[in-house]
């Protein structure tokens, strides 16, 4: 029998209802009664990805529907008017989920960056030692030569 505690089954189905209403990575936790690291680890063996990435893909519905019916509260109350005005058309608020997600984007660029670095790094070496394979073949030529002409003269 296996020691520690059983192993906590997650509702996929359910974690995509919570991410559809917005709530927190800290909320859907809460929820499913499982840690951040397990919710990470979970998302990355059922999905194939972090779960920023994930969260940003199975909330974009319910993202669009808060968004309609913010936009309608806007039209008959102020404060909401004065928020859809701050945080969606001059983009000055960032959530933290954003921001992580920038911050994965950012970290695959670097990722990319180093792989296409150490790909031209490579083809850079491989040209330079062709190039020196020429010369060397060349400047043995060049001796083999001289050493003729040496011959011939003698």
């Amino acid at each position: 029998m296996p020691a520690g505690r059983p192993k906590k089954e997650i509702d996929q189905k359910q974690f995509e209802v919570l991410c559809y209403m917005q709530m927190t990575k800290k909320d859907i936790c809460e929820v499913l009664d499982v840690s951040e690291n397990k919710l990470s680890a979970w998302c990355e063996e059922k999905y194939g990805d972090k779960f920023c990435v994930i969260y940003s893909q199975k909330r974009v519905l319910g993202k669009a529907s808060f968004r309609k019916s913010f936009y309608e509260l806007a039209k008959k109350n102020a404060t909401a008017a004065i928020y859809v005005d701050k945080s969606w058309f001059n983009g000055s608020e960032l959530s933290e989920l954003d921001i992580e997600i920038k911050q994965a984007q950012l970290a695959k660029l670097k990722a990319e960056t180093e792989l296409i670095n150490s790909k031209l790094n490579n083809t850079f070496e491989e040209e330079a030692l062709q190039k020196l394979d020429m010369l060397l073949e060349q400047n043995k030529q060049g001796a083999e030569a001289d050493a003729e002409i040496h011959e011939e003269t003698e």
